[in-house]
């Protein structure tokens, strides 16, 4: 951790540097230089205002459902219609040239502080996948980056905040009719 470089997480298009996201392992700098507070654990991954956090590649089991939970801190993020999104995908998609054949991502709107997703995804045919973070701006749906002053490039602007981000098989609890439940741990 002295490279502040989060284990197991990279830039998919270029080297890590400590601009694109890091990690921020002291509560004093978190609230000094931040304005945030740590809430669970010891350390949180900053995410810079248009790049993406890749996660190493997580073996799966195929056509398996799985949840994906995740803290995550927008208080730093502007213009308010920006989102930060956890993202699920197969774990080779920066290796194709249209849309991914498996993508499931939930977000938290910016100016919120930590809020909790969880959501449910399918693995399909994939025995592998990979976890995306990223900020992201489309208020008119088009799939890229808004563009609100007309000076080339993505409005988004500051910095998200992403705490812990577990993802684990769904259980199926009962068998007719077919219901599940994300595991949990009942003292």
């Amino acid at each position: 951790y002295g490279t502040k470089q989060p284990v197991g997480w990279f830039d998919p298009y270029a080297s890590w540097d400590s601009n694109k996201f890091k990690v921020i392992n002291d509560p004093i700098d978190a609230q000094q230089q931040e304005g945030i507070r740590i809430v669970e654990g010891r350390s949180i991954l900053k995410l810079g205002s248009t790049y993406i956090a890749n996660s190493e590649t997580f073996d799966v089991f195929p056509n398996t459902d799985y949840t994906i939970r995740a803290k995550i801190n927008t208080l730093n993020l502007k213009p308010e219609e920006a989102t930060a999104n956890v993202a699920v995908t197969q774990a080779n998609w920066q290796d194709f040239s249209g849309t991914a054949e498996l993508y499931f991502t939930s977000g938290i709107q910016a100016g919120q502080d930590w809020a909790d997703i969880t959501y449910e995804f399918n693995t399909g045919n994939f025995n592998q996948i990979v976890i995306l973070l990223q900020n992201w701006l489309d208020v008119n749906s088009d799939s890229s980056c808004d563009d609100y002053d007309g000076i080339p490039g993505c409005d988004i602007q500051g910095s998200s905040y992403f705490d812990q981000i577990e993802i684990r098989p769904v259980l199926e609890i009962q068998n007719n009719p077919i219901n599940y439940a994300a595991p949990s741990c009942r003292v």
